[in-house]
Order: C-alpha cells, then structure tokens, then sequence
C-alpha cells in the first residue's frame, strides 16, 4: 500500500506544498507581525486586573466545601447501588424493544418544535441565573466537601466485587443484543440521518447567523464588564485556596494511594489473567466475523455518501463564506482593537505572583513523593512486567496472519477509491480554498 500510494500521490502533495508555500508564507508573517504588535498589551493587562480580585474567593470555597459535603456523597452511592441495579437492568432490556421507534419520531418533531425555545431560554437565562449560581456554589462548599471523603472511602470496600461479578454477567448477557441493534440500527437509520441533514442545512443556516449577529451586539460589552470585575475581585482568593488545599489535602492523598496499591493490585493481575484466557478467543471471533460482514457495508456507506454528501459539502461552504466572512472579519476587527492591551496586562502581573507559588509547590512534593513513585514502579516491574510480555507474544502468534489477510484485502478494494477521492477532491475543492485564501487575505490584511 505504502509503495503504491507514495508513487501515484507524492507529486500531487509535492506540487500543493509548494504552490501553497509560495503564495502563502509572507501573508502569515505579515499576519504575525501586525497581531503581535497590537495585541500583547492587552492581554498582560487583563490577567493583572483578574488576579487582584478573585483568587481569595475561590480558596475561601473549596475549604468550606470540603468539611460538609463529602460524608453525603458515601450514604447515597451506597444505598442507591443495593437498591437500583436490578431496576437499571430491567430497564435497559425493555428499554430498547421499547424505545427506538419513539426516539426516531422526537428528534424529528423536537427539531421543528424546539429550536425558538431553546433561544428565548438562552436569552433570559442569562439575565436571570447568574447571581443565584454565585449563591450556590458558596452554600454549596461549605456543606459538602467532608461527604465525599467519607464516600469514597466507603465505596472502595464495598463497590469492586460487585463491579467484577457485573462486568461477567453484563459480557454474557449484553454481546448479541448490541451486535442485533447495530445490524438494526443501520439498515433503518441511516436514510433518517442524510433527511435530516439536507433539512436541518435548509433550516438552520439563517437562523444560526441571525443568533451570532444579534448575540455579538448584545453579549460582548457584558462579557467585557463581567471579566473586568472578576479580575479584581476572584484572584486573591484563588492564590488562598491552593495553599491552603495543598497543606491538607497532600497527607490525604498519600495515605489512600499507599492503602489502595496494598489492596488493589493482587486483584488487578488475578482480573487481566482471567480476563486474558477467557476474552482472547471471544475477541478473535468477533473481529472475524465482524470483518466479513461489515466490510462490505462500510464501502457502499462510503461511496454512497460520497456521490450524494460531495456536493452538498461543497455548496455549504460556498454559500456559507459569501454570508459569514464579512461578519467575522467586523467581529474580529472590533474585538482586537478593544481586548488586546488587557490580555497583556493580564500575562504579566500573573506571571511575577503565581511562579514563586508553583516552584514551592514542586519542591515539596519531590521531596515527598519520588521515593513512593520508585516503589510503586518497582513492584509493578516485577510482578507485572512478565505478564504483559506473555501475552503480547501469544497475541502476535495468533493475530498477525490475521492483520495481514485483513490489510491485503482492504488495499485491493478501496486503493482505486482513494485515489478517486483524492484526485476529485483535488480537482475540485483546492481551487475553491486557493480562491477563499486569497480573497481572506486581501480583505484582512487591510
């Protein structure tokens, strides 16, 4: 395959590469230049003004959140788990014989019915929601941070042998109802998709430029307001709570990750070892037969998708720059010559307060954690190690013809469609991106 591609298309990528070097390279230098000089003030500017205030708001909410809301977390995973898995799995058979036909029908009846909706709720829903969101999130810290604590200790004992006798039983259970619905799924689907596409593409394209239009108008001096406050207010508060977080959560993290590779790891090999004897053979029989029928079905996808998407695709684009491109040249236009000495503003007084804190931060924890890390890596070698080679070996005697019948097959049938793709998408499509660059070029280099 290599060989015979490298032959028929490098000229092709040669002759792109160098055409497109040449027109190309001074209009992205001279892009560079002109941007780097007009927007760096601004951003050093705006991480500044960002730091002062909010970083001592945001440490004040994790420690509250901490102490109230982890022990919660435990009691409800762990009445919830004896409680609702049988349900869940009652469910799920039911669910699907039940299910798909009216899930066809809503999305097509959510489409029409919906979409004016959802733009009326965006609209309000900013002006309403954010100041209860603030309220929340800090009743919300103090109350809950001890619940989860207490929840994953209680999880660990009591969650892993039931996932293990899950995992079997779903494998048993659960193989040929997914192998029946993808069979299903794509003999009945797929006609729906390509409807919905062409109708969605008729439908959507004003609407979704009106909404930018008139988002751009309304949002952007909000979001300008919104960041400048944040800035003074959020960043002392960010610079507390990583400190205070980092002396009492380092010992936390310690102490569960020495307990659980204790527990956990003689389970893990005694898992990959059953798991190895058991799977292996399923796997090889799925992938074969996988192969032998769906292989077929994937090349008329494509080349059906192809004769009918292409020009579709290509009439999207056209239309699609004629209608966007002077709208995003006004937005970008606007926007750079508004928020650019803030984002420099902001690098620079951010740089010089948060370096020190992560250098501290780094030291600390070497010292603490190297000699953890080297014991863990060593253990794992001795034990681990010669597993994995034993099964990569026996996964290469048995599965290497079987690659190599698959990959012979799959040049022979689809290397003549490539090339197709290719050289029609070459003839095609590349004078419409030369055209769409150059046009880009002079209208924004100006």
């Amino acid at each position: 395959m290599i060989c015979g591609y490298y032959e028929y298309m490098f000229p092709i990528y040669v002759t792109m590469i160098c055409g497109y070097y040449e027109y190309m390279f001074p209009i992205y230098v001279t892009m560079i230049c002109g941007y780097y000089e007009y927007m760096f003030p601004i951003y050093v500017t705006m991480i500044c003004g960002y730091y002062e205030y909010m970083f001592p708001i945001y440490v004040t909410m994790i420690c509250g959140y901490y102490e109230y809301m982890f022990p919660i977390y435990v009691t409800m995973i762990c009445g919830y788990y004896e409680y609702m898995f049988p349900i869940y799995v009652t469910m799920i058979c039911g669910y699907y014989e039940y299910m798909f036909p009216i899930y066809v029908t809503m999305i097509c009846g959510y489409y029409e019915y919906m979409f004016p909706i959802y733009v009326t709720m965006i609209c309000g829903y900013y002006e309403y929601m954010f100041p209860i969101y603030v309220t929340m999130i800090c009743g919300y810290y103090e109350y809950m941070f001890p619940i989860y604590v207490t929840m994953i200790c209680g999880y660990y004992e009591y969650m892993f042998p039931i996932y293990v006798t899950m995992i079997c039983g779903y494998y048993e259970y659960m193989f040929p109802i997914y192998v029946t619905m993808i069979c299903g799924y794509y003999e009945y689907m797929f006609p729906i998709y390509v409807t919905m596409i062409c109708g969605y593409y008729e439908y959507m394209f004003p609407i979704y430029v009106t909404m930018i239009c008139g988002y751009y108008e309304y949002m952007f001096p909000i979001y300008v307001t919104m960041i400048c406050g944040y800035y003074e207010y959020m960043f002392p508060i960010y610079v507390t709570m990583i400190c205070g977080y980092y002396e009492y959560m380092f010992p936390i993290y310690v102490t569960m990750i020495c307990g659980y590779y204790e527990y956990m790891f003689p389970i893990y090999v005694t898992m990959i070892c059953g798991y190895y004897e058991y799977m292996f053979p399923i796997y090889v029989t799925m992938i074969c037969g996988y192969y032998e029928y769906m292989f077929p079905i994937y090349v008329t996808m494509i080349c059906g998708y192809y004769e009918y998407m292409f020009p579709i695709y290509v009439t999207m684009i056209c239309e699609y720059y004629e209608y966007m491109f002077p709208i995003y040249v006004t937005m970008f236009c606007g926007y750079y010559e508004y928020m650019f000495p803030i984002y420099v503003t902001m690098i620079c007084g951010y740089y010089e307060y948060m370096f020190t804190i992560y250098v501290t931060m780094i030291c600390g924890y070497y010292a603490y954690m190297f000699p953890i890390y080297v014991t863990m890596f060593r253990e794992y070698y001795e034990y681990i190690f010669p597993i994995y080679v034993t099964m990569f070996c026996g996964y290469y005697d048995y599965m290497f013809p079987i690659y190599v019948t698959m990959l012979c097959g799959y040049y022979e049938h689809m290397f003549p469609i490539y090339v197709t793709m290719f050289r029609e998408y070459y003839e095609y499509i590349f004078p419409i991106y030369a055209t769409m660059f150059c046009g880009y070029y002079e209208y924004m280099l100006q």
